[in-house]
């Protein structure tokens, strides 16, 4: 003999608006050049594009060589841009953690943005540009803004700038270009350009690079 029971509907709503804000620390709304993001637990890194949304775990890397920047909106309306080399962890605090490189903390109008760099941890409450780095060299708030981030603000020409990288114990290290220069002379409608630079040492000792162009 069968018994047949009755059948049970249950109505279930899914608020994945919620869900997405709850994990979601930021959005990518500008960048040149080369960036990467690797998720956690992630083993590849996919190519940053506009409007990519950061979750908590998630790693933020810039290349070394050339121009690189990534500019980012926190969820409680902050701002980050990191400059070359950089990399960045979205904390699953809802902090960040700035593991190497330089980057600019831009913190909203009433609020803080929770940063960890080595064995610091700050809450930002005003502008301020920041380096981390593995060699022995100047970490912590910047005293002025470095040459990448007047490019990526169109401050200063970007097409023209290259970067020297310097083996700093066994590493290959960005240095901050301390003086650049652009002269154009034109003649017979031939334009030449000439462009003069120099990159600080930050070190104790000499130091030997590459010197890489990012030509338009």
């Amino acid at each position: 003999m069968y018994r047949i029971l009755p059948f049970l509907f249950l109505s279930v709503t899914i608020h994945a608006a919620s869900l997405q804000d709850e994990f979601r620390l930021g959005k990518v709304v500008d960048f040149q050049g080369i960036a990467a993001v690797r998720p956690e637990l992630g083993v590849r890194w996919t190519p940053v594009e506009n409007g990519l949304l950061l979750r908590r775990g998630d790693w933020l890397r810039t290349d070394v060589r050339g121009a690189n920047a990534v500019q980012v909106r926190l969820k409680d309306g902050g701002q980050l841009i990191l400059g070359p080399g950089a990399l960045l962890e979205m904390l699953k605090s809802g902090g960040v953690k700035l593991i190497r490189g330089e980057m600019e903390v831009m913190p909203p109008e009433e609020g803080v943005v929770k940063l960890q760099y080595g064995e610091n941890s700050v809450k930002v409450k005003t502008r301020g540009v920041y380096r981390q780095s593995d060699a022995k060299v100047q970490t912590g708030l910047l005293p002025k803004d470095p040459n990448w981030l007047q490019g990526f603000k169109g401050v200063i020409t970007t097409e023209s700038m290259g970067s020297l990288l310097a083996n700093v114990e066994g590493r290959n290290t960005p240095l901050t270009i301390g003086y650049h220069k652009v002269s154009v002379d034109i003649r017979d409608q031939i334009a030449r350009t000439t462009i003069e630079e120099s990159f600080v040492n930050h070190t104790n000792s000499r130091l030997e690079g590459v010197f890489y162009a990012l030509v338009a």
